[in-house]
């Protein structure tokens, strides 16, 4: 636990990375739809994995589950969970 505090002082969080937004995910279904560059460099752009692309948006641009799922999540703190309130989030 010490480790962890002492982490935390110095402003790391860990663990898992955030899921796309909903603005990645409106964006990836766009250009998915378009089809006007490749999936890498897509991904690339977005910060995102190809599998992780290919698991919120299909090859034609339409949604999957977890794509509906982060576009009907309502989180309105999510982008600055870790930067401007760290002490609302921390365990």
């Amino acid at each position: 636990m010490a480790g962890l505090q002492a982490a935390r002082a110095r402003g790391r969080t860990g663990g898992r990375k955030f899921a796309p937004t909903k603005a990645k995910v409106r964006m990836a279904q766009a250009a998915m739809a378009k089809r006007d560059m490749s999936v890498s460099k897509l991904s690339r752009e977005l910060g995102i994995r190809p599998a992780s692309l290919y698991r919120h948006v299909d090859p034609k641009g339409n949604l999957r589950d977890y794509g509906r799922r982060v576009l009907n999540s309502y989180e309105p703190y999510r982008h600055l969970r870790n930067y401007v309130f760290p002490h609302m989030f921390s365990a």
